[in-house]
């Protein structure tokens, strides 16, 4: 009997369950029913091992598995379809709603998370395969010549580790791509792994892999070590010959919009509810503490990334968690750039910024401020280390002591720590501010009230360049001279990675990188404050490399850039701050045209009069407005005319045709910049009028200098005093 469709496949689950001692109706693993139909005289009989024929239909088993209909999967197997409720058809006139789009969604990412644990399943199943370079015969005859060895010798780890873990390697030639044609995944889901690139090249030649999982123990992400200390195989690097990537650890591929996964956190599995949790910088540091029977848990990169302390505090609420033990590496401040910069020695102060804290502790802090300001228990520590070396947890547990019970002792609140203001003055600014968006440029996009937030602001140079803290190479913006290490990633101020080229003497964070790929920014002077316009080009650049996922929201800022660029509104009507609305008919033009230019622009269009656009009044006949927009077309009815001539002041601003000038810049300017500039709040009139800016001078000029204005009151003052707003609103 051969394979293929001649298979009795609800047959072949009968004897293969029975076989198991599993009860009727329950899922039995695809593995086993391979084995079963095997065993059972399928895929070639009696033709000997090797023949084509028999390889042939062992490769078409899963393909078709997955085209019959008498089994269904299951996230534990295959099972008859009539024991799955779900597969069964909506009959004709049921109340029940058909299947959404979301579904078909939902398989895709399905098939992607099953070939995903296959290909996990496959690097596991390398550990005690030859790595070549590593022999007798080949570049590092010095270094472990299996996986298993590297992870047992090198870093320490026994083989129940190992299994618990499913560490493993991918090998540098086509064997995984190979078994995930055997099991009969389609081109459509090897891409949606992360692990492929469109030409479905393997994206990991000959790297160690170290897997992430779900509370479930489900892979769902992992990263891939270099075999040697610096990167790939590539000039200036000692990795694999074979391996092209340049990062001493390299990701999935999980920015691209057709991946369905995302950087996790890794250890939710070993968590137990009520029981201490210690945070460690790396996962080799957690698969250390939990070999040790710690519960740990620990980042993709080198601290939380904002987006990831939402489900960190989910994770922790739901374990009943009493204490989170934070454990920083032990790092020199600013050491690792000085030893190898190839310029001029006397220039070394003025190229090199020291940071007021080294980057394991001040990450640590970050991480444990956020946390304490979320009403958790929190302690820090750090392993101890001679001057001017490195120590983190994983090297402490293997060195040192058995356990981290020592350290966990040791540990303190992140007050007490000396670097405490300077780690974590920018989160501490960014909860006075409301938690605006937030990143090396001070950015501020805020929604106008409609709740988008693009994933541009949370991008760092890692997920661009795949990279990590401490890689060094060419600066693939342009490459100059003979050195090939002058590119350096390291960590920023905020803890996101960042770059710093050398040789020009710069600094790039993932915005201003991506505006020099976009040649909106040279290479030799990419630093600067954000316009709207590069709020724009970077978000396109980002979207358009892959960077962020179809449908992430079009920054605010980026908006205001097309409406003003494209002349979609009357330059008056187009707010000064992110906080207030522009016109619906001009943010539906905006969102038309990001969608013509990028695709789907993340946003749902609005109707005229739900985003503050009211019926058209003279807004000067109004006595109050809650309105930003009722307020700004008031200050600029306002004419020198229409000042009170009794009132407390008088503006000496020159003015023209009825307009005030800018004595700076020779623009009209409205009554409220009039008085901005009068009062000196600012310096001339084109200057943006932010952080409450616009509200003083709008409430000075209509309170000293006779501006015939209505009372403006901002949703946050109303909110906080809503009975006097209704006094008003009465009287």
């Amino acid at each position: 009997m051969t394979g293929g469709s001649s298979l009795d496949w609800g047959g072949l689950y009968e004897d293969t369950r029975k076989y198991l001692g599993i009860s009727e109706g329950e899922p039995v693993p695809v593995a086993e029913l391979r084995l079963q139909a095997e065993a059972l005289g399928y895929f070639g009989g009696d033709l000997p091992e090797g023949h084509p024929k028999k390889d042939h239909e062992r490769k078409q088993f899963a393909g078709e598995l997955r085209r019959q209909t008498e089994l269904v999967r299951t996230g534990d197997g295959v099972k008859p379809a009539e024991s799955d409720s779900a597969a069964t058809p909506t009959a004709a006139g049921s109340d029940e709603a058909t299947p959404e789009p979301d579904g078909e969604k939902s398989a895709v990412e399905e098939r992607a998370r099953e070939a995903f644990r296959v290909a996990i399943e496959y690097f596991h199943g390398q550990l005690d395969r030859t790595i070549r370079p590593h022999t007798d015969d080949g570049d590092y005859p010095d270094r472990p010549t299996t996986a298993r060895e590297y992870f047992t010798d090198v870093r320490g780890w026994d083989d129940e580790t190992l299994a618990a873990n499913q560490l493993g390697y991918a090998p540098a030639g086509s064997g995984l791509l190979d078994r995930m044609i055997q099991e009969g995944f389609d081109r459509e889901t090897l891409i949606a792994t992360g692990l492929f690139n469109d030409r479905l090249d393997p994206l990991w030649k000959g790297r160690y892999v170290l897997p992430y999982f779900d509370g479930d123990g489900e892979p769902v992400y992992a990263i891939a070590r270099t075999t040697g200390t610096k990167g790939g195989g590539a000039a200036g690097y000692d990795g694999h010959p074979r391996d092209h990537l340049a990062g001493k650890y390299a990701k999935v591929r999980h920015t691209d919009d057709r991946v369905p996964f995302e950087e996790p956190i890794w250890g939710e599995h070993t968590l137990e509810d009520g029981e201490p949790v210690i945070v460690a910088e790396g996962i080799a540091d957690a698969i250390t503490a939990h070999e040790r029977g710690y519960s740990v848990l620990s980042p993709v990169a080198k601290e939380f990334k904002r987006k990831h302390f939402g489900p960190l505090l989910d994770v922790l609420a739901a374990h009943d968690v009493p204490t989170v033990y934070v454990i920083a590496d032990n790092d020199p401040v600013g050491f690792g750039e000085v030893s190898e910069y190839d310029g001029d020695a006397d220039r070394i102060r003025d190229a090199v910024t020291i940071p007021p804290t080294a980057p394991g502790i001040g990450g640590a802090l970050r991480t444990a401020s956020y946390l304490e300001d979320h009403d958790v228990t929190v302690r820090v520590a750090m392993p101890p280390a001679q001057l001017g070396t490195k120590a983190d947890l994983d090297e402490y547990l293997q060195d040192w002591a058995e356990t981290p019970a020592a350290l966990i002792r040791s540990a303190r609140p992140p007050e007490a720590f000396a670097g405490y203001e300077a780690a974590t003055r920018q989160t501490r600014d960014r909860a006075a501010t409301g938690d605006a968006d937030w990143d090396d440029n001070k950015n501020d996009d805020g929604d106008a009230g409609g709740g988008y937030r693009s994933a541009l602001w949370e991008l760092d140079l890692g997920d661009l360049l795949n990279a990590s803290q401490g890689d060094r190479g060419k600066n693939p913006l342009g490459h100059v001279g003979d050195s090939e290490n002058y590119f350096v990633i390291r960590e920023g101020e905020s803890g996101d990675l960042v770059a710093r080229d050398y040789k020009r003497d710069v600094v790039y964070n993932a915005l201003t990188y991506l505006l020099v790929d976009a040649s909106e920014r040279s290479v030799t002077s990419p630093e600067g404050h954000l316009s709207d316009r590069d709020v724009w080009v970077a978000w396109k650049q980002a979207r358009d490399r892959g960077d962020l996922k179809s449908g992430d929201a079009v920054p605010y800022r980026a908006l205001l850039h097309i409406v003003r660029a494209r002349d979609l509104c009357d330059e008056h009507r187009i707010p000064d701050s992110t906080d207030d609305s522009l016109p619906a008919a001009a943010y539906n033009a905006a969102l038309e045209y990001v969608e013509e230019t990028v695709g789907d622009p993340g946003r749902e269009p609005v109707e005229p009069g739900s985003r503050n656009h009211p019926d058209e009044v003279d807004p000067t006949t109004l006595e109050l407005t809650l309105d930003a927009e009722v307020a700004w077309r008031a200050a600029r009815t306002v004419t020198p005319d229409d000042l009170d001539e009794d009132a407390e002041r008088e503006l000496s601003l020159p003015t023209s045709d009825g307009s005030w000038v800018c004595p700076v810049t020779g623009d009209v300017v409205d009554i409220v910049r009039a008085v901005a500039l009068e009062e000196r709040l600012i310096e001339q009139g084109d200057e943006r009028l932010v952080d409450g800016v616009y509200d003083e001078a709008y409430r000075i000029a209509r309170n000293r200098y006779g501006a015939p204005l209505p009372q403006y009151v901002s949703q946050a003052t109303a909110t906080d005093n809503w009975n006097v707003i209704q006094g008003l609103f009465r009287s």
